[in-house]
Protein backbone atom coordinates (compact mmCIF):
# COMPACT_ATOMS: atom_id res chain seq x y z
CA UNK A 1 0.00 0.00 0.00
CA UNK A 2 1.18 3.39 -1.14
CA UNK A 3 2.06 5.92 1.71
CA UNK A 4 -0.76 8.24 -0.42
CA UNK A 5 -3.42 5.63 0.10
CA UNK A 6 -2.17 4.77 3.87
CA UNK A 7 -2.85 8.24 4.43
CA UNK A 8 -6.59 8.47 2.99
CA UNK A 9 -8.03 5.07 4.56
CA UNK A 10 -6.47 6.12 8.10
CA UNK A 11 -8.44 9.18 7.44
CA UNK A 12 -11.71 7.64 6.45
CA UNK A 13 -10.96 5.32 8.93
CA UNK A 14 -10.91 8.55 11.85
CA UNK A 15 -13.84 10.21 10.43
CA UNK A 16 -15.82 7.11 10.11
CA UNK A 17 -15.55 6.26 14.01
CA UNK A 18 -16.85 9.91 14.75
CA UNK A 19 -13.24 11.41 15.89
CA UNK A 20 -13.04 15.41 15.79
CA UNK A 21 -10.61 17.49 13.94
CA UNK A 22 -10.21 15.42 11.12
CA UNK A 23 -9.84 17.24 8.17
CA UNK A 24 -11.02 16.00 5.11
CA UNK A 25 -8.64 14.56 2.21
CA UNK A 26 -10.07 14.43 -1.85
CA UNK A 27 -11.00 11.05 -3.16
CA UNK A 28 -10.82 9.77 -6.83
CA UNK A 29 -13.51 7.58 -7.63
CA UNK A 30 -10.37 4.81 -7.78
CA UNK A 31 -9.60 5.87 -4.88
CA UNK A 32 -13.01 5.53 -3.44
CA UNK A 33 -13.23 1.94 -4.88
CA UNK A 34 -10.03 0.56 -3.33
CA UNK A 35 -11.23 1.88 -0.25
CA UNK A 36 -14.55 0.37 -0.24
CA UNK A 37 -12.50 -3.65 -1.62
CA UNK A 38 -10.52 -2.67 1.78
CA UNK A 39 -13.34 -2.71 3.87
CA UNK A 40 -15.01 -5.54 2.19
CA UNK A 41 -11.03 -7.74 3.00
CA UNK A 42 -10.34 -6.04 6.61
CA UNK A 43 -14.48 -6.46 7.66
CA UNK A 44 -14.65 -2.83 8.65
CA UNK A 45 -16.76 -1.84 5.76
CA UNK A 46 -19.33 -0.07 8.32
CA UNK A 47 -16.64 2.30 9.21
CA UNK A 48 -15.80 2.97 5.61
CA UNK A 49 -19.09 3.99 4.78
CA UNK A 50 -19.44 6.27 7.54
CA UNK A 51 -16.35 8.21 6.37
CA UNK A 52 -16.91 8.22 2.88
CA UNK A 53 -20.22 9.76 3.90
CA UNK A 54 -18.32 12.84 5.33
CA UNK A 55 -16.25 13.27 1.78
CA UNK A 56 -16.96 15.24 -1.01
CA UNK A 57 -17.60 11.62 -3.10
CA UNK A 58 -20.22 10.64 -5.98
CA UNK A 59 -23.88 9.51 -5.32
CA UNK A 60 -22.72 5.96 -6.50
CA UNK A 61 -19.41 5.47 -4.43
CA UNK A 62 -22.18 6.00 -1.32
CA UNK A 63 -24.68 3.54 -2.59
CA UNK A 64 -22.35 1.18 -3.27
CA UNK A 65 -20.12 1.73 0.18
CA UNK A 66 -23.83 1.46 1.93
CA UNK A 67 -24.73 -1.87 -0.22
CA UNK A 68 -21.56 -3.34 1.37
CA UNK A 69 -22.40 -1.97 5.30
CA UNK A 70 -26.23 -3.24 4.95
CA UNK A 71 -24.76 -6.92 4.52
CA UNK A 72 -22.75 -6.54 7.53
CA UNK A 73 -25.78 -4.60 9.33
CA UNK A 74 -27.97 -8.06 8.85
CA UNK A 75 -25.90 -9.95 10.23
CA UNK A 76 -25.57 -7.91 13.35
CA UNK A 77 -29.18 -7.43 13.66
CA UNK A 78 -29.02 -11.50 13.58
CA UNK A 79 -26.42 -11.88 15.74
CA UNK A 80 -27.52 -9.74 18.73
CA UNK A 81 -30.92 -10.95 18.19
CA UNK A 82 -29.04 -14.85 18.52
CA UNK A 83 -27.04 -13.76 21.79
CA UNK A 84 -30.02 -12.74 23.76
CA UNK A 85 -31.81 -15.34 23.07
CA UNK A 86 -28.61 -18.19 24.40
CA UNK A 87 -28.38 -15.39 26.92
CA UNK A 88 -31.60 -16.32 28.06
CA UNK A 89 -31.57 -20.25 27.52
CA UNK A 90 -28.49 -20.34 30.00
CA UNK A 91 -30.22 -17.78 32.55
CA UNK A 92 -33.03 -20.24 32.77
CA UNK A 93 -30.70 -23.30 32.69
CA UNK A 94 -28.61 -21.59 35.30
CA UNK A 95 -25.86 -21.57 33.38
CA UNK A 96 -23.25 -18.51 34.20
CA UNK A 97 -21.70 -17.20 31.07
CA UNK A 98 -19.54 -14.92 29.36
CA UNK A 99 -20.03 -13.38 26.13
CA UNK A 100 -16.74 -12.55 24.54
CA UNK A 101 -14.79 -10.46 21.53
CA UNK A 102 -17.29 -8.56 19.41
CA UNK A 103 -20.62 -9.02 21.57
CA UNK A 104 -18.88 -6.92 24.19
CA UNK A 105 -16.41 -4.64 21.98
CA UNK A 106 -19.43 -3.30 19.61
CA UNK A 107 -20.50 -0.81 22.23
CA UNK A 108 -17.43 0.93 22.33
CA UNK A 109 -18.08 1.85 18.73
CA UNK A 110 -19.90 4.84 17.93
CA UNK A 111 -22.70 2.65 16.85
CA UNK A 112 -22.85 -1.21 18.06
CA UNK A 113 -23.48 -2.38 14.16
CA UNK A 114 -20.14 -0.67 13.10
CA UNK A 115 -18.53 -3.63 14.99
CA UNK A 116 -18.37 -6.83 12.75
CA UNK A 117 -18.01 -10.81 13.93
CA UNK A 118 -18.41 -13.57 11.95
CA UNK A 119 -19.28 -15.38 14.69
CA UNK A 120 -21.03 -15.14 18.26
CA UNK A 121 -18.42 -16.11 21.28
CA UNK A 122 -19.95 -17.23 24.68
CA UNK A 123 -17.89 -19.17 27.31
CA UNK A 124 -19.34 -21.53 30.31
CA UNK A 125 -17.14 -23.37 32.54
CA UNK A 126 -16.27 -27.15 31.12
CA UNK A 127 -18.16 -28.61 33.96
CA UNK A 128 -21.18 -27.01 32.70
CA UNK A 129 -20.78 -27.79 28.77
CA UNK A 130 -23.14 -30.68 28.24
CA UNK A 131 -26.04 -28.69 30.07
CA UNK A 132 -25.33 -25.45 28.00
CA UNK A 133 -25.31 -27.43 24.91
CA UNK A 134 -29.02 -29.42 25.79
CA UNK A 135 -29.78 -25.82 27.17
CA UNK A 136 -29.30 -24.09 24.29
CA UNK A 137 -30.27 -26.54 21.51
CA UNK A 138 -33.75 -27.05 23.55
CA UNK A 139 -34.54 -23.09 23.79
CA UNK A 140 -33.28 -21.75 20.41
CA UNK A 141 -32.89 -23.63 16.96
CA UNK A 142 -29.17 -23.60 17.09
CA UNK A 143 -27.64 -27.40 17.08
CA UNK A 144 -24.57 -28.53 17.64
CA UNK A 145 -22.01 -29.29 15.08
CA UNK A 146 -18.57 -30.42 16.20
CA UNK A 147 -16.59 -30.54 19.61
CA UNK A 148 -13.12 -28.50 19.43
CA UNK A 149 -10.29 -27.99 21.65
CA UNK A 150 -11.47 -24.77 23.09
CA UNK A 151 -15.64 -24.83 21.97
CA UNK A 152 -18.55 -26.64 20.53
CA UNK A 153 -19.72 -25.14 17.02
CA UNK A 154 -23.01 -24.51 17.32
CA UNK A 155 -25.81 -23.07 14.03
CA UNK A 156 -28.77 -22.20 13.44
CA UNK A 157 -28.24 -21.45 9.54
CA UNK A 158 -27.58 -18.01 9.85
CA UNK A 159 -25.17 -17.33 12.77
CA UNK A 160 -22.31 -19.38 13.86
CA UNK A 161 -21.91 -19.87 17.44
CA UNK A 162 -18.87 -20.55 19.06
CA UNK A 163 -19.65 -22.19 22.45
CA UNK A 164 -16.41 -21.65 24.36
CA UNK A 165 -15.31 -23.92 27.80
CA UNK A 166 -11.84 -22.39 27.29
CA UNK A 167 -10.28 -19.74 25.33
CA UNK A 168 -6.73 -21.42 25.42
CA UNK A 169 -4.62 -20.01 22.09
CA UNK A 170 -2.11 -23.11 22.18
CA UNK A 171 0.40 -21.24 22.69
CA UNK A 172 2.15 -21.92 26.07
CA UNK A 173 2.86 -18.47 27.26
CA UNK A 174 -0.47 -16.64 27.76
CA UNK A 175 -2.59 -20.33 28.07
CA UNK A 176 -1.62 -20.42 31.93
CA UNK A 177 -3.14 -16.80 32.28
CA UNK A 178 -6.01 -17.77 29.89
CA UNK A 179 -7.11 -20.37 31.99
CA UNK A 180 -7.70 -18.47 34.89
CA UNK A 181 -10.28 -16.81 33.29
CA UNK A 182 -13.12 -17.11 35.43
CA UNK A 183 -11.02 -15.95 38.33
CA UNK A 184 -11.19 -12.50 36.32
CA UNK A 185 -15.00 -12.33 35.70
CA UNK A 186 -17.79 -11.10 38.20
CA UNK A 187 -21.27 -10.98 38.17
CA UNK A 188 -23.33 -8.31 35.44
CA UNK A 189 -26.22 -8.30 37.92
CA UNK A 190 -28.04 -9.29 34.42
CA UNK A 191 -29.20 -12.93 35.05
CA UNK A 192 -26.08 -15.64 35.14
CA UNK A 193 -24.29 -13.27 32.80
CA UNK A 194 -20.65 -12.61 34.04
CA UNK A 195 -18.99 -9.30 32.69
CA UNK A 196 -14.96 -9.57 32.45
CA UNK A 197 -12.70 -7.38 34.80
CA UNK A 198 -11.58 -4.54 32.23
CA UNK A 199 -8.30 -5.26 32.34
CA UNK A 200 -8.76 -8.94 31.53
CA UNK A 201 -10.67 -8.00 28.86
CA UNK A 202 -7.92 -5.78 27.77
CA UNK A 203 -5.51 -8.41 27.73
CA UNK A 204 -7.86 -11.15 26.20
CA UNK A 205 -7.98 -9.04 23.29
CA UNK A 206 -4.21 -8.75 23.18
CA UNK A 207 -3.42 -12.28 23.82
CA UNK A 208 -5.46 -12.98 20.82
CA UNK A 209 -4.11 -10.78 18.68
CA UNK A 210 -0.75 -12.30 19.40
CA UNK A 211 -2.23 -15.83 18.47
CA UNK A 212 -3.36 -14.28 15.12
CA UNK A 213 -0.19 -12.65 14.37
CA UNK A 214 2.24 -15.71 15.17
CA UNK A 215 -0.59 -17.71 12.43
CA UNK A 216 -0.69 -15.25 9.77
CA UNK A 217 -1.04 -12.10 10.72
CA UNK A 218 -3.39 -9.30 11.76
CA UNK A 219 -5.86 -6.99 9.83
CA UNK A 220 -7.47 -2.98 11.07
CA UNK A 221 -10.06 -4.30 12.67
CA UNK A 222 -7.92 -5.77 16.05
CA UNK A 223 -6.12 -2.63 16.63
CA UNK A 224 -9.07 -0.35 16.30
CA UNK A 225 -10.80 -2.42 18.94
CA UNK A 226 -7.31 -1.78 20.95
CA UNK A 227 -7.56 1.48 21.08
CA UNK A 228 -10.75 1.93 21.68
CA UNK A 229 -10.28 -0.56 25.11
CA UNK A 230 -7.36 2.04 25.71
CA UNK A 231 -9.53 4.93 25.48
CA UNK A 232 -12.68 4.14 26.22
CA UNK A 233 -12.77 1.88 29.60
CA UNK A 234 -11.27 2.56 32.40
CA UNK A 235 -8.77 0.18 33.47
CA UNK A 236 -5.34 0.09 35.44
CA UNK A 237 -2.33 0.06 32.70
CA UNK A 238 0.13 -1.37 35.29
CA UNK A 239 -1.83 -4.48 35.64
CA UNK A 240 -2.44 -5.08 31.97
CA UNK A 241 1.61 -4.12 31.83
CA UNK A 242 2.34 -7.22 34.16
CA UNK A 243 -0.06 -9.12 32.43
CA UNK A 244 1.54 -9.06 29.06
CA UNK A 245 5.20 -9.18 30.69
CA UNK A 246 4.16 -12.27 32.67
CA UNK A 247 3.01 -14.23 29.35
CA UNK A 248 5.68 -12.39 27.40
CA UNK A 249 3.65 -10.45 25.04
CA UNK A 250 5.12 -7.42 26.32
CA UNK A 251 6.44 -5.99 23.18
CA UNK A 252 4.13 -6.65 20.67
CA UNK A 253 1.36 -4.83 22.91
CA UNK A 254 3.48 -2.15 23.25
CA UNK A 255 4.18 -1.90 19.62
CA UNK A 256 0.42 -2.50 19.03
CA UNK A 257 -0.38 0.16 21.00
CA UNK A 258 1.98 2.66 18.84
CA UNK A 259 0.68 2.11 16.12
CA UNK A 260 -3.05 1.94 16.75
CA UNK A 261 -2.29 5.49 18.58
CA UNK A 262 -0.46 6.56 15.45
CA UNK A 263 -3.47 5.62 13.19
CA UNK A 264 -6.33 7.07 14.94
CA UNK A 265 -4.12 10.70 16.07
CA UNK A 266 -3.23 10.81 11.72
CA UNK A 267 0.30 10.73 12.62
CA UNK A 268 3.23 8.91 10.44
CA UNK A 269 3.95 5.09 10.86
CA UNK A 270 5.82 4.70 13.67
CA UNK A 271 9.22 4.41 13.22
CA UNK A 272 10.53 0.50 12.89
CA UNK A 273 6.74 -0.89 12.60
CA UNK A 274 6.56 0.28 8.99
CA UNK A 275 6.66 -3.47 8.00
CA UNK A 276 4.38 -4.23 10.95
CA UNK A 277 2.02 -1.68 9.42
CA UNK A 278 1.74 -2.61 6.01
CA UNK A 279 1.05 -6.45 7.21
CA UNK A 280 -2.13 -5.42 8.92
CA UNK A 281 -3.49 -2.87 5.78
CA UNK A 282 -2.44 -5.43 3.26
CA UNK A 283 -3.87 -8.67 4.26
CA UNK A 284 -7.86 -9.45 5.74
CA UNK A 285 -9.02 -8.85 9.69
CA UNK A 286 -6.79 -11.94 10.08
CA UNK A 287 -3.92 -11.29 8.09
CA UNK A 288 -3.45 -12.99 4.68
CA UNK A 289 -2.53 -16.44 2.93
CA UNK A 290 0.63 -16.06 2.04
CA UNK A 291 1.71 -15.00 5.62
CA UNK A 292 -0.49 -17.60 7.10
CA UNK A 293 1.78 -20.18 5.09
CA UNK A 294 4.92 -18.13 6.00
CA UNK A 295 3.71 -19.35 9.84
CA UNK A 296 3.51 -22.43 9.10
CA UNK A 297 6.82 -23.17 7.32
CA UNK A 298 9.01 -21.07 9.82
CA UNK A 299 9.94 -24.47 11.16
CA UNK A 300 9.36 -26.52 8.46
CA UNK A 301 9.79 -26.04 4.86
CA UNK A 302 9.00 -27.50 1.88
CA UNK A 303 8.91 -31.38 1.46
CA UNK A 304 9.46 -31.43 5.53
CA UNK A 305 6.57 -29.19 5.76
CA UNK A 306 3.93 -31.12 3.80
CA UNK A 307 5.72 -34.70 5.28
CA UNK A 308 4.92 -32.70 9.04
CA UNK A 309 0.59 -32.22 7.98
CA UNK A 310 0.53 -35.94 6.86
CA UNK A 311 1.91 -36.99 9.50
CA UNK A 312 0.53 -34.24 12.37
CA UNK A 313 1.74 -34.63 15.93
CA UNK A 314 -0.27 -35.64 18.76
CA UNK A 315 -0.52 -32.18 20.18
CA UNK A 316 -1.61 -30.90 17.22
CA UNK A 317 -4.01 -33.45 16.68
CA UNK A 318 -5.11 -32.81 19.99
CA UNK A 319 -6.65 -29.55 18.76
CA UNK A 320 -8.66 -31.42 16.26
CA UNK A 321 -9.41 -34.43 18.05
CA UNK A 322 -9.69 -33.84 22.11
CA UNK A 323 -10.67 -37.15 22.98
CA UNK A 324 -6.95 -37.92 22.65
CA UNK A 325 -5.95 -36.13 25.72
CA UNK A 326 -7.82 -39.01 27.45
CA UNK A 327 -7.25 -41.42 25.34
CA UNK A 328 -3.39 -41.41 23.74
CA UNK A 329 -4.17 -44.66 22.06
CA UNK A 330 -6.72 -43.74 20.03
CA UNK A 331 -3.69 -41.78 17.97
CA UNK A 332 -4.03 -44.11 15.20
CA UNK A 333 -7.40 -43.83 14.24
CA UNK A 334 -7.38 -40.19 14.98
CA UNK A 335 -4.91 -39.98 12.17
CA UNK A 336 -7.02 -41.94 9.59
CA UNK A 337 -10.08 -40.30 10.48
CA UNK A 338 -8.08 -37.09 9.49
CA UNK A 339 -6.83 -38.19 6.16
CA UNK A 340 -10.07 -39.50 5.42
CA UNK A 341 -11.86 -36.00 4.87
CA UNK A 342 -9.42 -35.94 1.73
CA UNK A 343 -12.72 -37.70 0.43
CA UNK A 344 -14.45 -34.44 0.32
CA UNK A 345 -13.89 -32.67 -2.86
CA UNK A 346 -13.70 -28.87 -0.81
CA UNK A 347 -10.85 -30.68 1.22
CA UNK A 348 -9.14 -31.67 -1.72
CA UNK A 349 -8.93 -28.11 -3.07
CA UNK A 350 -7.70 -27.19 0.10
CA UNK A 351 -4.79 -29.57 0.05
CA UNK A 352 -4.08 -29.03 -3.81
CA UNK A 353 -3.99 -24.63 -2.46
CA UNK A 354 -2.05 -25.70 -0.13
CA UNK A 355 0.48 -27.86 -2.14
CA UNK A 356 1.00 -24.88 -4.62
CA UNK A 357 1.55 -22.27 -2.41
CA UNK A 358 4.14 -24.32 -0.93
CA UNK A 359 5.83 -24.87 -4.18
CA UNK A 360 5.75 -21.44 -5.02
CA UNK A 361 6.71 -19.92 -1.38
CA UNK A 362 9.77 -18.07 -1.40
CA UNK A 363 12.29 -18.67 1.46
CA UNK A 364 12.56 -14.80 1.94
CA UNK A 365 9.30 -14.45 2.22
CA UNK A 366 9.44 -16.81 5.35
CA UNK A 367 12.11 -15.30 6.85
CA UNK A 368 10.92 -12.00 6.45
CA UNK A 369 7.29 -12.86 7.94
CA UNK A 370 9.51 -15.25 10.96
CA UNK A 371 11.90 -11.35 11.69
CA UNK A 372 8.71 -9.55 11.51
CA UNK A 373 7.58 -11.80 14.47
CA UNK A 374 10.98 -11.86 15.96
CA UNK A 375 10.84 -7.77 15.98
CA UNK A 376 7.39 -7.99 17.66
CA UNK A 377 8.68 -10.85 20.40
CA UNK A 378 6.27 -13.41 19.20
Amino acid sequence: MTIELRDKLICVIRRGMDLDGVEAVPLSDADCDELIRIGMRQSIQPIIYRGLKTLDVSESVVHTADRERLKETRQYILQDDALNKIGTALDEAGISHIPLKGSVLRDLYPAPGMRTSCDVDVLVRQTDLKRAVAAVEAATDFKALQHNYHDVSMLNGSVYLELHFSIRENMRNIDALLDRVWEYAKPSGDGCRYVLTPEFLLFHNVAHMAYHMVHGGLGIRPFLDLWLLRNKTAYDENTVRKMCADCEIDTFYRKSCALADAWMAGAPTPEGLEVFEQYAQSGGVFGSAESSMASRQREHRGVRYLMHRILMSRELLETEYPVLKEKPYLLPVCQVKRWLRLLKRQKRRQVRREIRTVKSMQAETIDSFDQLLTSLGL
